[in-house]
């Protein structure tokens, strides 16, 4: 009877009397098409979809416009239903053809191999599958978002994508430095996903000093370069300066992007990418360094710390999911964005570690960070600390950092001429390294 009402009601513009919403995998040649078979043989006008629809197409246009010109859906909710996005789509468009048109559109669950109250209650299978599509949107919505208050780094991005797009035939090596944690990774991940297709070829070698710091870590690199280039997985390595040959030769006859993150030896850019005259004409090369020294006389480019706007900005969102703070907690948010110094490392931990706390719990980790940084901080930023060439110089940083921060170069170095040996090229060495 609902059937024939849902007939009777709805307009004469209708093509199908049924929509067939189902998983093909799960139901194509058993359920569906039997129930397929019986509504024909009864009058009805069926519309089911034969083809499969190709993994990251959106709904077919076809199949909106025949949901939209039916009288009645029939859902199949099989065991893995839930999982297939296209159904999910066609499941939005019938429940809002059934929202703006209550009785003109009907809508029938059946449950195949599926208990009902898993799809309601949403566990199990069907669980896991949501629990995956929220993630998938909570990604969605930082990338959205973050991409929006990222705008001094991508502006400072623009230069480089201008230089990586020239139509020079020259060999370019451009250097990006800046201390820990200050965004030179997330720049140059950025310009290397814009564009990297525009060369034959490219290579994005990630952790550069931590990996060639274990056992024939360079030859590693070596390795993951040449399948990069060669686009398939390279014969081992059994030294160094084999690798430097095997890459010479892969280098000089393709248009290369090669980006090394996060280099501090020179040792490392010898074994890595040699001399400029390796490549093949057009390449382009990018080191991220905190070591600015070590890539003179190349083109330098300095990363620079956030504004305080900025800050507030990135620090808002991650501790709020806003670009400003909410209201009770203006104070401490700019007491935090002032102790972060315009670093984003700083603002993304502090603000992730604080999202969803109380006023009161905020007070107190104030406080405590005014004493103490945060321990994922202090980490990122003890790697130029322990990368000091020598115990000269790290006692020549913990003299500074405790005793004469704010003070004039020259005063500072005349004090510590009396104990400290090497006081002039020591603080040359720390201003190089970030």
């Amino acid at each position: 009877m609902d059937i024939v009402r849902a007939q009777e009601a709805s307009s004469s513009i209708c093509t199908y009397d049924v929509f067939l919403s189902f998983r093909g995998e799960d139901t194509r040649n058993n359920f569906t098409d039997h129930l397929n078979t019986a509504l024909v043989q009864a009058g009805y006008r069926t519309f089911r979809d034969d083809y499969e629809i190709e993994r990251g197409q959106s709904l077919k246009p076809e199949l909106d416009k025949a949901i939209k010109s039916s009288r009645i859906s029939i859902i199949m909710f099989s065991k893995d239903y839930v999982f297939s996005p296209w159904c999910l789509d066609e499941l939005v468009v019938i429940f809002e053809c059934k929202r703006r048109a209550p009785s003109g559109h009907l809508v029938l669950p059946v449950f195949y191999d599926v208990c009902p109250s898993e799809i309601q209650k949403q566990k199990g299978r069907t669980g896991e599958a949501f629990d995956g599509y929220v993630e998938q949107y909570k990604a969605e919505i930082v990338h959205k978002k973050k991409t929006k208050i990222d705008g001094k780094g991508m502006s400072q991005a623009t230069n480089i994508n201008k230089w990586l797009q020239d139509d020079s035939s020259e060999v370019s090596l451009l250097a990006i430095c800046g201390m820990g944690g200050i965004g030179k990774t997330t720049m140059e991940k950025f310009v290397y996903d814009k564009n990297y297709e525009s060369f034959d070829c490219s290579c994005f070698l990630a952790n550069v000093r931590e990996m060639s710091e274990k056992p024939n870590g360079l030859a590693g690199l070596q390795r993951q370069l040449l399948s990069s280039i060669l686009n398939k997985k390279h014969e081992n390595i059994y030294n160094v300066d084999e690798g430097i040959i095997k890459i010479k030769e892969a280098v000089s006859c393709k248009r290369v992007l090669l980006v090394l993150d996060d280099v501090n030896q020179s040792d490392q850019l010898r074994a890595l990418c040699g001399v400029q005259d390796w490549f093949y004409p057009g390449s382009k090369i990018i080191i991220t360094t905190r070591y600015e020294r070590l890539l003179k006389p190349h083109v330098v480019y300095k990363v620079q710390e956030l504004d305080y706007y900025e800050s507030v900005k990135l620090f808002s969102f991650y501790a709020f999911g806003d670009v400003c703070p909410i209201e009770g907690y203006t104070e401490h948010t700019e007491t935090v964005v002032q102790l972060c110094r315009g670093l984003p490392l700083a603002l993304q931990v502090i603000g992730s570690s604080l999202c969803g706390r109380t006023v009161l719990q905020w007070a107190s980790e104030v406080k405590k960070l005014e004493a103490i940084p945060h321990w994922k901080i202090l980490d990122k930023l003890k790697i130029s600390y322990e990368c000091l060439q020598d115990d000269i110089n790290k006692r020549l940083f913990l003299d500074i950092a405790c005793f004469f921060v704010g003070n004039d170069k020259d005063y500072t170095i005349k004090v510590l001429d009396s104990t400290n040996t090497y006081v002039d090229v020591g603080i040359q060495n720390l201003i190089d390294r970030q």
